[in-house]
């Protein structure tokens, strides 16, 4: 009987052991196509990879975004927009409001589909948002895309951006509005504003304001002052009228982090902003739009700027040399051949900023009056057509069109291009009076003849026409280009010729000299000998041109899109840099030499 019933249960527990081998072994041998199913079935919940119109969830966003605000008329692809959290499993992308602290949220009930892309959206700086819902381990390798304010975000979304305006203000404009600057200037009696209700911060505003109070008069409106006014509404309609400075200073100092302070601020225009943050200001604001806390070594150093700006209106200029001694700024004119100078009699006094002005070229402006050695050390800017002095002044700068050209004017002006192209007769015009130069223009041009036929007007040529009017009427009638070639091949130096041809544009420059036509012209506007390894080479490539309506046309269509700028004397430039103590003046060795020096050189394809 023992025996017996321990051979039941020796057999009984054999049976188990198979039951048990067997169930593994089957669920090995099935476990790939479960595995398929589910994944299956995740691709049926998940969005479809080929449908026109995408949707995009906004997935516990705050009721203040309003998404019918989008703007979805600028957007070039189809998209479904909401916020209704049961789409999250067929939404395409998933935008995730990441500041659990302004939600109340603790948790987030998620799970992601596959091909589904998820975007961190933050609007506040890392300090003041919390992301504990979002910081557990199951969403590390979620996100696929980041939308904040910082500018290394895939996608940037910044309470502040700066554009240029599609159409500038006109003269007309400008007058009137400095006008009322001007009157608004005067009427303001107040330095500096603050309006704060959290007084303790991370960036430690408070301790600079206080640092600045000492030195500066800062009134200081809400929670963390003394001062009142009866709504924002007031207060802002006070600080404009009645305060110069007004300080926007960021609760932290985070990498990009600019908020809606300073946004406020720049719309209104009536108040110069003064920043303290993490942002990229420069980037972020327009222009000499902002004072920067981060460009003074103290805030007693900001405090002295700020009211030196504050009484500092205007520049006066003058041309009476008998002022020379209690000018701010002399500006000195340095070309001696123009003037039929030899000798300069000037002294510098102490804090003065001596500016080197220069239009012609090296090659033939002479500074002799200027190269002794007790004007060494002397000048603090240099006001040039060069790219690289301190304030740009050239013959010829090329801008984009406020308002670019309609698609009617398009049609109507191409077709007026091509009709002028088909009734050109004639090649090459060059119009000259210069006939020996540094830069051998004449020698290059006479190879360029034996090539192609090139009619040259003027001192140096045979042909003549009535006056230059009837010149340039000739020129844009009759010739497909026109040789725009300097009498020297120095640095960046481009001058008026060119500026002609493109103001009319009818005929295709072709361009020879040192200037940086890339930075000056508008894109595919002229046809640079630099381009070419000989003279054939180049009569080669017009002629082709020449009989190309389409390519031909193509280097006119830049007006369009582009406009070319004559030259005005950046008046006003030098006048914010004669107020600016942060400018730097440290004088030029020589600047004589900086202007002359290797900058110009002779051609290396002759």
């Amino acid at each position: 009987m023992v025996k017996a019933a321990m051979r039941k249960k020796l057999l009984f527990f054999l049976g188990c052991f198979l039951m048990v081998g067997w169930c593994s072994f089957w669920i090995f041998l099935t476990y790939p196509i479960h595995v398929k199913k589910s994944q299956a079935a995740l691709r049926l919940q998940g969005p479809d990879p080929n449908k026109k119109v995408k949707d995009i969830l906004f997935y516990d966003f705050p009721s203040y975004y309003e998404l019918a605000n989008i703007g979805l008329q600028n957007c070039t692809k189809q998209c479904r927009f909401t916020t209704q959290a049961s789409a999250s499993s067929n939404a395409d992308a998933v935008v995730i409001f990441s500041h659990d602290h302004i939600l109340g949220r603790t948790k987030i009930n998620l799970v992601k589909s596959l091909g589904q892309a998820w975007v961190f959206f933050a609007v506040e700086s890392p300090t003041y948002s919390f992301q504990n819902a979002l910081s557990v381990p199951r969403f590390q390798r979620h996100f696929n895309w980041t939308m904040t304010y910082r500018w290394d975000s895939d996608i940037f979304f910044g309470y502040i951006r700066t554009n240029r305006r599609a159409t500038p203000a006109t003269n007309s404009e400008r007058e009137k509005e400095l006008l009322e600057m001007r009157q608004a200037f005067r009427k303001k009696t107040k330095m500096v504003a603050w309006m704060v209700s959290h007084c303790k911060t991370d960036s430690r505003r408070e301790r600079y304001v206080n640092k600045l109070k000492k030195h500066i008069q800062v009134d200081i409106y809400g929670a963390c002052g003394t001062l009142k006014c009866d709504n924002w509404t007031a207060c802002d309609k006070m600080v404009a009228s009645d305060y110069k400075f007004y300080l926007s200073f960021e609760n932290t100092l985070c990498k990009d982090y600019v908020s809606e302070k300073l946004l406020k601020v720049l719309e209104k225009r009536k108040t110069v902003p003064v920043v303290r943050g993490g942002g990229d200001y420069t980037s972020a604001c327009p222009p000499d739009s902002v004072v920067n806390t981060a460009d003074f070594p103290s805030a007693a150093k900001l405090a002295e700027y700020l009211k030196k700006l504050a009484n500092d209106e205007e520049c006066r200029f003058t041309t009476q040399s008998s002022a020379s001694s209690n000018a701010d700024a002399v500006v000195i004119f340095s070309h001696d051949h123009i003037l039929g100078r030899t000798k300069i009699n000037l002294v510098k006094s102490l804090g003065q900023a001596w500016v080197f002005f220069a239009v012609e070229s090296p090659t033939y402006s002479f500074q002799n009056a200027l190269s002794v050695p007790r004007f060494q050390r002397h000048f603090n800017w240099t006001m040039t057509y060069r790219w690289d002095s301190d304030i740009f002044f050239g013959y010829i700068r090329t801008n984009r069109r406020a308002t670019p050209a309609t698609n009617s004017e398009r049609e109507k002006e191409l077709l007026e291009m091509r009709q002028a192209f088909r009734k050109k007769t004639k090649m090459v015009a060059w119009m000259v009076s210069h006939c020996k130069t540094d830069s051998r223009r004449e020698r290059y041009v006479d190879q360029l003849k034996k090539h192609i036929q090139v009619d040259i007007y003027g001192a140096c040529g045979t042909l003549k026409c009535d006056n230059w009017t009837a010149c340039d009427k000739m020129v844009a009638s009759d010739y497909k280009f026109y040789l725009s070639f300097e009498n020297t091949l120095c640095k960046d130096y481009v001058s008026e010729k060119l500026l002609k041809i493109l103001e009319k544009r009818k005929t295709v420059p072709v361009v020879r000299g040192g200037g940086d036509y890339t930075s000056a012209c508008p894109p595919d506007s002229v046809v640079n000998t630099a381009d070419f390894p000989s003279a054939a080479k180049l009569a080669e490539y017009l002629k082709k041109l020449a009989n190309d309506e389409e390519a031909y046309v193509k280097m006119l269509k830049w007006g369009w899109d582009y406009q070319v700028v004559q030259p005005q004397l950046p008046l006003c430039q030098l006048c914010d840099w004669v107020h600016d103590p942060t400018k730097a003046r440290e004088p030029y060795q020589d600047a004589v030499r900086w202007w002359k020096d290797g900058t110009c050189h002779k051609p290396k394809d002759l």
